[in-house]
């Protein structure tokens, strides 16, 4: 019996399709009493005057975010616009796929 796999050249999807999936599996899990307020919808910049691109976070803490951005080159330094404008400096500790986790360090 054979295999198939439907490989496309973006694996992630867009960051709004996997945050949607996501969610969907982890509804009622780690729900943050806060959550009705907070908007995943952001933006990455990578560098002085590169335009932003769009993300997604999926969790936020006093120190760090987990985001989805399905860019293969994200450099070790870099800033998120979150949607209320507020930016943060960030570094990059670990990535898996098109998921990430960046430390603030601002």
């Amino acid at each position: 019996m054979a295999l198939s796999f439907n490989v496309s050249s973006n694996m992630c999807g867009t960051p709004d399709e996997h945050y949607r999936t996501r969610r969907r599996v982890g509804m009622g899990l780690n729900q943050r009493k806060n959550e009705s307020t907070f908007k995943p919808a952001a933006k990455i910049k990578f560098g002085t005057g590169a335009l932003p691109r769009d993300c997604m976070i999926t969790d936020v803490s006093e120190g760090s975010a987990k985001v989805i951005a399905e860019y293969p080159d994200i450099p070790g330094e870099f800033t998120i616009i979150f949607s209320t404008g507020r930016s943060r400096q960030c570094r990059l500790v670990w990535r898996i796929g098109c998921e990430l986790g960046a430390e603030f360090t601002d």
